[in-house]
């Protein structure tokens, strides 16, 4: 199981990374767990911290 923890103001844009990392997950027989944050700030109020971090950009 893979905890991912996506971050962001925008809803619609959570909705399209969560749907492609679903369709990564089910091809690569993978499972992931996803938080989902709209605020950056609750990282410091909840004590996560983070090793590594993935940011994904993609150009329209």
């Amino acid at each position: 199981m893979f905890n991912i923890a996506i971050c962001d103001d925008e809803e619609t844009l959570i909705d399209e990374l969560k749907e492609n990392l679903i369709k990564y997950a089910a091809e690569t027989n993978k499972e992931f767990c996803f938080f989902i944050y709209h605020d950056g700030s609750v990282y410091f109020k909840e004590g996560i911290w983070f090793c590594q971090s993935l940011f994904c950009h993609q150009k329209r």
